[in-house]
């Protein structure tokens, strides 16, 4: 096993000005040595350090200099709120606080900058049992882990890499990931001063980003390689590259297969996890397969067991539990003995918590987790993924979910949550969608139900969440043939399907609920506890995309927590959420001038709000840009900003439409829709001249008007 940071220690090696460059700022291997040590230098502790780990050479600087100088680093999220940094900080006892200061760390604060210029420290080389790193899963049950990497677990993965990807120092990586995970910082940064490769971090993962930055290997999670496979331009630009490499979730067979024929070559396919690094690879010189993540890499050694401890054949078929034995396994859970204990069988293998299919030639295949993935329905074991690649091969199917959910009678029952591709999702797609699995796969494997809906949950780094599914708690409407909205959530109160704005504020001011605003969009009614707040609109095509924001950015902590989300009839949207209160404008407008920067602590919500509005833009023509009125941002309980409400339907475009082809306008509204359009407040009260307001009635009418003889 080589060193830990062998090629940066190399001093007989050639040096590279741009050894590591991240968002156009670049530093040389002896550039970064001298300011790594010199940083290293600067601490007064010895014991771990814990690191805000936003994409800089900063984060690069800090962490090699700790590994340099023989001290445990602790990567923190950078977007981390308060609760989770007080967790990690007390459950790693870390002595010191790299990053801007906050508040609540109550730790020494260390800055960094790449050219620091102190007395160099001492570069140590300490046991390869010595902990290099301490990262923090997701916490998916409970409070998250502190998983324990020695600095010989993280050096032998990277080396079996090495061997596997034929990974040298003629590469250069190119990658936009996070550098608190496994993915992004072991393998995307660490790995290069291991091998000896230039690394380029391209600040933001898009298509763009990565299309314009030559490489020879590129790195990237399934919701990159989704994105840079809709882009025909920039998945083409990555045609010269050696390896394309996906991780850290599924990738789907449709975007595999467009990849390959977009740029020539098939990605590369692998599986690990944050206890184990990389334990299973398709080869730079191996078969690709869509779907399979390949053979187990220099030393490690796999078995699939069933429920009755006895090994399951490699038969490319029989579904087992995974485990694994390899040098680059982890070293246990930082405080948890109980949990690290019962992480191994007796005889000394990880358990994964996966269930996976091998062949015989040592190939595998991840069903996925053996918690929700492994679906035992009328007495077959049946795996979710099988029926994911199935329907993912429909052209109305953009993303797909499978679970088991719980069922008197079979155990569990199949349900497949779906996000459909425009013009799609209705009782008929579905019942088509169950069909094609039945004849496809077999009878038993079919989903008993397809919900559409709008976006599947997910973490920070792409993963499905899966448990929220199964919990149906994940707050996303799944639409109905009707064109109402079906709540996967439950409301506070009860409401027929075909409820209006009116009945809807009837049944919340009923139950006890009272206004506490009102504008020209919706009104907000609420709760007796003060706790929530419903929010009522009569007419707003936009709702949904609101709705959709709110979920897939609850992980950023930047939106509302969104409880309840309903459609309405004649186009109102009903939200239930958190109690907001208003902002400071100068908090407001800060808030807003670092959205529009893109800057770090924002980007994954920035990239959320981009693609979302780009949806919106698409499907509906009278919406609006983003809206950047401070009164969009409002604070949460513990003080923190949230975006509100950035999509909307721009006014004067929508009823200038209405009034030159009346017409056309109508036959674009839905026509559940139709009869409310004389309902939308800003006709009557919204913030242009009067004369622009009277033009907007006059249109209005007249769509009305038409309105009523195509009903007639």
């Amino acid at each position: 096993m080589t060193a830990l940071l062998a090629a940066l220690r190399d001093r007989t090696r050639a040096d590279d000005p741009r050894a590591v460059t991240i968002d156009g700022h670049s530093l040389s291997r002896a550039e970064l040595r001298s300011a790594a040590l010199s940083f290293a230098a600067s601490l007064d502790t010895r014991g771990p350090v814990a690191i805000c780990a936003a994409p800089t050479l900063e984060t690069v600087v800090a962490v090699t200099g700790c590994l340099l100088a023989g001290i445990t680093a602790v990567p923190v999220p950078p977007d981390a709120g308060p609760a989770e940094i007080a967790h990690i900080l007390a459950d790693s006892a870390a002595t010191a606080w790299v990053g801007e200061p906050r508040d609540h760390v109550g730790l020494p604060v260390h800055r960094v900058t790449p050219d620091t210029g102190s007395v160099p420290a001492q570069e140590t080389e300490p046991g390869g049992d010595a902990v290099a790193m301490i990262l923090y899963t997701s916490g998916t049950t409970g409070a998250p882990k502190g998983v324990l990497l020695s600095r010989a677990a993280i050096a032998a993965g990277l080396d079996a890499l090495a061997e596997a990807w034929d990974w040298t120092d003629r590469d250069t990586v190119a990658h936009g990931l996070p550098l608190f995970h496994t993915h992004g910082l072991i393998l995307g940064v660490l790995g290069s001063l291991h091998i000896g490769s230039r690394v380029v971090h391209t600040g933001k993962a898009t298509p763009e980003r990565y299309a314009a930055t030559p490489a020879t290997m590129y790195f990237g999670v399934p919701t990159v390689w989704g994105r840079i496979a809709a882009d025909e331009d920039s998945a083409r630009a990555l045609a010269g590259a050696r390896l394309l490499v996906s991780g850290s979730a599924p990738l789907p067979l449709p975007v595999f297969e467009r990849l390959r024929a977009l740029t020539g070559q098939a990605p590369i396919e692998r599986y690990g996890m944050t206890e184990t690094m990389i334990t299973l690879s398709t080869r730079a010189d191996g078969e690709r397969r869509p779907g399979w993540v390949g053979s187990a890499v220099d030393g490690v050694h796999t078995r699939l067991r069933g429920e009755d401890g006895t090994e399951v054949p490699a038969d490319g078929e029989s579904v087992g539990r995974l485990e694994i034995r390899g040098p680059m396994v982890f070293a246990g859970y930082l405080g948890r003995p109980e949990a690290t204990a019962a992480s191994w069988t007796e005889d000394g293998w990880f358990i994964t918590g996966d269930v996976a299919v091998k062949d015989a030639g040592g190939f595998h295949r991840i069903v996925g987790r053996e918690s929700v993935d492994l679906i035992k329905s009328g007495g077959y074991r049946i795996g979710a993924g099988e029926i994911e690649t199935s329907l993912l091969a429909r052209p109305e199917v953009r993303e797909v979910a499978v679970v088991g959910v719980p069922d008197a009678d079979l155990g569990q029952r199949i349900v497949a949550y779906v996000v459909a591709t425009p013009g799609s999702g209705d009782d008929a797609a579905a019942e088509a969608l169950i069909a094609h699995v039945a004849g496809e796969l077999s009878w038993h494997k079919r989903p008993r139900a397809v919900r559409f809906i709008d976006a599947l949950p997910r973490n920070a780094m792409g993963k499905v969440q899966k448990a929220s599914l199964i919990r149906g708690d994940v707050g996303t409407p799944a639409r109905s043939a009707d064109g109402h909205t079906e709540p996967m959530d439950t409301l506070p109160v009860d409401l027929p399907p075909d409820a209006d704005h009116r009945a809807a504020e009837a049944a919340f001011t009923a139950a006890g609920w009272t206004r506490c605003g009102a504008g020209d969009w919706a009104i907000a009614l609420a709760s007796p506890d003060g706790a929530l707040v419903a929010r009522i609109s009569p007419f707003d095509p936009v709702g949904p995309y609101s709705a959709a924001l709110y979920r897939e950015a609850a992980g950023t902590g930047q939106v509302p927590a969104l409880h309840a989300h309903r459609r309405l009839a004649g186009g109102g949207d009903l939200q239930v959420m958190e109690r907001l209160e208003d902002a400071p404008q100068d908090v407001a407008e800060a808030f807003h001038r670092s959205i529009a920067a893109g800057d770090d602590a924002v980007a994954e919500l920035v990239a959320i709000v981009t693609r979302i509005h780009a949806d919106a833009r698409r499907e509906l023509p009278w919406c609006g840009p983003l809206d950047t009125n401070p009164t969009n941002v409002m604070l949460r309980g513990d003080g923190a900003p949230v975006l509100i409400d950035p999509f909307y339907a721009d006014g004067p475009d929508l009823y200038a439409t209405a009034g030159r082809d009346p017409d056309r306008f109508v036959t674009r509204i839905p026509e559940a829709q139709r009869r409310f359009l004389t309902e939308i407040p800003l006709a009557a009260s919204g913030p242009w001249p009067e004369a622009e307001r009277a033009a907007m009635r006059a249109a209005l009418a007249a769509a009305d008007a038409r309105s009523e003889r195509m009903e007639g």
